[in-house]
């Protein structure tokens, strides 16, 4: 008998968050594998986020254009145009994503001819604000349509409480993102290896083009420059951001070990302070030590199974114990479930009789181990006569199969036989 026979409660490690000091206004760390938070300060909060909004420009441009990175875009006047800002925020006559005098940019100029993957690199490695308009109207046709499909995707991929109005980050009352939200972006954007090639590069050599000549955009991402006394040897990526309305945003990544973290902080104060502060988060949850727990003991758990024809219920332990190593900050869900494999009595002592598989919460195999018997099973004295009919009665049938065989081979040689006779005569008679 092979079968799933059970599936057991969940089983559920709650999460003791980290401790950090702060003084960040709004501050989360996750896991950049499954997104589980390990600490949080005014998360959900809403905040201006400058610069980092251009990291989602970056994602929702690669999952529409992955196969068109080499493809030339003609630079428009109007991805390109300025005005101060006095004009650009009081008058009304223009649009969120007009660029200002002296915003961050890549020089780009009308006419000009530059390759998708240049512009993304000059999207975020310079913070170009007018290479995220170049980006915008190249992959929706205008920059109004990029903002509303870009919208639709954030939502799509859970950032519940953000709204932009422009694809860069200058500063709009209506673009407003929170903490939660930008982990989110930097989440699903840094499984994009492209994404990642970008955001860890420190410099990106921008070719000659038919307007200018070969020129080399260095990354404004202290975390991920090797001789930046902020330098991070662990960093990542992804993003920083600074208007005067937002104050230093950041989207930050690293990696060290086994453990894979996004942090956001968004500061009033400096941005030696930004770096500061996820470089604490990284530390400290870097320094957590893991913690092991038993979760189905070989000692203590047994299982039972009833088998047709067995004088008892089967009775079976784990060969192992089934164990999980976890951080003590990020909260667990395991599931386990039962495998049967039982053949049908008698069974032996320590015979394999199953699995038991353990299954965190996306229900990714964790842990096996093995199910044998603890107990000798008999068969009953019914069950045993029953074998022996059955096997009586398969002897009988493969005795009469045989004979069937035997007796068409018998009439087929015969038949053979009398052929060459009936050619033998006819040969005389000639």
């Amino acid at each position: 008998m092979v079968g799933l026979a059970g599936i057991f409660s969940p089983i559920n490690i709650v999460g003791q968050p980290l401790f950090c000091d702060l003084s960040a206004e709004t501050a989360f760390l996750i896991n950049a594998e499954t997104g589980k938070p390990l600490f949080s300060k005014n998360a959900d909060s809403v905040f201006y986020p400058a610069s980092t909004t251009k990291a989602a420009t970056a994602l929702y441009a690669l999952h529409r254009k992955r196969e068109s990175l080499d493809q030339l875009v003609t630079i428009s006047q109007d991805a390109v145009a300025c005005v101060s800002i006095p004009m650009r925020r009081s008058s009304g006559k223009h649009p969120s994503y007009r660029l200002e005098f002296g915003g961050t940019h890549m020089g780009l100029k009308a006419g000009e001819q530059v390759d998708l993957k240049t512009l993304l690199y000059g999207l975020m490695l310079p913070s170009a604000n007018d290479g995220a308009n170049a980006i915008a109207e190249t992959v929706s046709g205008s920059v109004l349509a990029f903002v509303s499909e870009l919208n639709e995707f954030l939502r799509e991929i859970g950032c519940q409480n953000t709204n932009f109005t422009n694809p860069h980050g200058l500063p709009d009352p209506e673009h407003k993102t929170t903490a939660r939200d930008l982990a989110r972006i930097g989440q699903v954007a840094m499984k994009d290896p492209i994404f990642r090639e970008i955001v860890s590069s420190s410099k990106f050599v921008k070719a000659q083009t038919n307007k200018q000549p070969e020129t080399i955009l260095d990354q404004h991402n202290a975390l991920v420059k090797p001789r930046h006394k902020h330098f991070y040897p662990y960093a990542t990526g992804v993003k920083i951001g600074y208007t005067i309305q937002a104050g230093h945003a950041m989207i930050a990544s690293a990696e060290k070990g086994d453990r894979s973290l996004i942090a956001v902080v968004s500061h009033k104060e400096g941005a030696a302070q930004r770096y500061r502060s996820v470089i604490q988060l990284f530390e400290t949850a870097f320094a957590e030590p893991k913690q092991t727990r038993t979760l189905l003991s070989k000692v203590h758990d047994v299982f039972h199974q009833n088998i047709v024809g067995a004088k008892s219920r089967l009775t079976a332990t784990l060969a192992e114990d089934l164990t999980v190593s976890f951080y003590p900050s990020e909260e667990k869900t395991f599931h386990s479930q039962i495998f049967w494999n039982v053949s049908e009595p008698p069974i032996s002592v320590g015979a394999k009789v199953g699995e038991v598989h353990i299954f965190d919460e996306f229900n990714a195999l964790q842990k096996t181990s093995f199910l044998v018997a603890a107990k000798a099973v008999e068969a009953t004295f019914s069950y045993q006569m029953k074998q022996k009919i059955q096997l009586g009665k398969l002897w009988i049938q493969k005795r009469r199969i045989y004979i069937a065989y035997s007796m068409a081979f018998i009439l087929f040689a015969l038949a053979m036989l009398a052929v060459k006779r009936a050619k033998k005569e006819s040969r005389k008679a000639v």
